[in-house]
């Protein structure tokens, strides 16, 4: 009898360890999960998959209902793709730009950003959120407070058994590159406070958030609407997904990176 308990529970923790991890986040009124299995990613917003990483091949697949259509683009075509976007976007911005405006734009926030006092506070009791250990940090500008976050290193652990999260920070790094690119070309930089967020996000998951705005002592009014914000992990679960999330509907029309582009942008054009 012993034995065939012991098996049985053996079976289940072994199911359990090589489930798949299922995360569901509610900010404001959309629902969306994150679907980490065996080294890939899929983002469902209101139950349709949007987007799928490939982390063993390093292949990203982007899916929209409306226009009936999916891409598949290779990590390094993508960050190349994104590099020659955002230079476009500089050059369209500064011919749009005038010296004087552009010297004022600078040198007000400049003024802002040397102002600021980037304070963290940790506060050390842990709560559970969706069953999972998570400790709160507070990001503030002197006193006034910006940020609120909730992480939990258990929650990244478990998203590290099923994709290597180091391939995650190489596509992040493309998008941080694209906002240095385009803020360096403007003669600005991060700010102390956002770099300080940054960095708190590194010690674990993000579960819970609430976001003030950057506030300062002589503009320090709370954005109510921001905070009013749901954004909250509400339930992590483990078990197997299908095989069929991963892949793009089969009557979808399959289109190259910039022919998608063009097609969505036109669709959203036909919105106005």
């Amino acid at each position: 009898m012993k034995k065939s308990f012991f098996i049985v529970i053996l079976a289940v923790w072994i199911s359990y360890s090589f489930a798949d991890m299922i995360i569901t986040r509610q900010e404001g009124n959309n629902l969306s999960q994150e679907i980490y299995a065996k080294g890939r990613f899929a983002e469902v917003i209101n139950n349709r998959v949007v987007s799928v990483w490939d982390f063993r091949n390093m292949q990203l697949t982007l899916v929209n209902y409306d226009i009936k259509s999916y891409t598949q683009i290779s990590f390094d075509n993508l960050k190349a793709e994104i590099a020659r976007q955002t230079d476009a976007e500089i050059q369209i911005e500064l011919e749009n730009l005038d010296d004087e405006t552009k010297r004022l734009m600078i040198e007000s926030t400049n003024t802002l950003f040397a102002g600021l006092i980037p304070r963290l506070d940790i506060i050390r009791d842990t709560v559970m959120i969706a069953n999972y250990p998570s400790l709160e940090y507070k990001v503030l500008n002197d006193t006034l407070l910006i940020q609120r976050i909730w992480i939990s290193k258990k929650a990244r652990e478990d998203i590290a058994k099923e994709i290597p999260i180091e391939s995650m920070k190489h596509v992040e790094s493309i998008f941080k590159e694209k906002r240095s690119k385009h803020l360096g070309a403007l003669g600005l930089h991060v700010d102390g406070i956002t770099q300080l967020v940054e960095a708190v996000e590194q010690n674990g998951y993000i579960m819970k958030r609430f976001d003030y705005g950057i506030r300062t002592k002589s503009n320090p009014s709370i954005y109510k609407t921001i905070e009013s914000i749901q954004n909250e992990i509400t339930d992590i679960s483990h078990m197997t997904v299908d095989e069929a999330i991963f892949l793009p509907p089969r009557n979808f029309k399959s289109l190259k990176y910039n022919d998608y582009q063009i097609r969505l942008m036109k669709y959203l054009e036909s919105l106005e």
